[in-house]
């Protein structure tokens, strides 16, 4: 089922919003600068591409957890995280407002969350989430 969600989303703009990622990412890697951002922005491309059958999990649950990247966080939140948040969330809004869209803004949710901070959120396959709440 989730196959055929990500199917639907694709079509319906997660095609367009990966690419606007991937964009981003690559204009990080231009701008000297802003390398450090381009990781988040090439792991939340694939993440946007085929969010159905994923859940959000904060990454220090994580066994291969990375090392917390306070400034990087807070320079995200403050320049790109807040502005995608609102974004996803009016999206999330707009979708659900047809019965069809109504997956698709609870995906466009569930992604505002990881693009807020995702330095401390990531995405993880609906299995890897019960082996999690699981130990």
């Amino acid at each position: 089922m989730s196959t055929l969600l990500n199917i639907i989303w694709i079509f319906f703009g997660g095609l367009g919003l990966a690419l606007g990622w991937v964009i981003s990412g690559i204009l990080c890697i231009v701008f000297i600068v802003t390398i450090p951002f381009s990781g988040a922005c090439f792991e939340l491309a694939g993440l946007t591409l085929a969010p159905f059958g994923k859940e959000v999990v904060e990454r220090k649950h994580l066994n291969n957890a990375v090392v917390p990247k306070p400034i990087a966080s807070t320079l995200w939140i403050i320049f790109s995280g807040f502005w995608l948040y609102i974004g996803y969330l009016i999206s999330g809004i707009l979708m659900m407002c047809t019965v069809i869209g109504i997956p698709l803004g609870l995906q466009c949710f569930k992604i505002a969350k990881v693009s807020l901070n995702p330095y401390k959120y990531t995405l993880v396959d609906s299995k890897v989430m019960n082996m999690i709440n699981n130990r």
